[in-house]
């Protein structure tokens, strides 16, 4: 049951940051009870573990997003997969999440000059990185 509010909260996410450029609270606070409820469920001793992960994984998101580098609704939902996986695997997510979101920087840049021109902003939606590195970590295809 775990796995699926992930794969939900991951998936849903990816959808509204791409479509609208935003992760809203609402559907993170939505997904946080029922994150909460499903951790408590399968082992309620995981919980005070899983809270504190959620605490560390915000320590070291915060400088991130103070430099701009990620938006405030990927820390949370970074924060969520540290609530729903742990430490180790949400540090895993979040590492993978950036090496895929730098793959499309290339592309980015050569598009840069026209986006510029037409004062269009290139972002990088960053949900959909952590989307696709959650798949890899629920598929079992990283070498943990």
């Amino acid at each position: 049951m775990v796995r699926a509010v992930l794969l939900s909260v991951v998936l849903v996410s990816a959808f509204t940051d791409k479509a609208t450029g935003l992760i809203y609270n609402r559907i993170l606070l939505l997904f946080l009870a029922m994150g909460v409820a499903a951790v408590a469920v399968s082992d309620i001793s995981l919980l005070p573990a899983r809270i504190a992960a959620v605490f560390v994984m915000f320590g070291l998101l915060l400088p991130v997003y103070l430099i701009g580098g990620i938006g405030a609704g990927d820390v949370k939902l970074l924060c969520m997969a540290a609530l729903l996986q742990g430490m180790d695997e949400a540090v895993l997510c979040a590492a993978l999440s950036f090496c895929l979101a730098v793959i499309p920087i290339p592309f980015l840049l050569i598009l840069y000059r026209r986006a510029h021109e037409t004062g269009e902003h290139m972002k990088i939606r960053f949900a959909v990185p952590v989307f696709v590195s959650e798949m890899f970590l629920l598929s079992g295809m990283t070498a943990v």
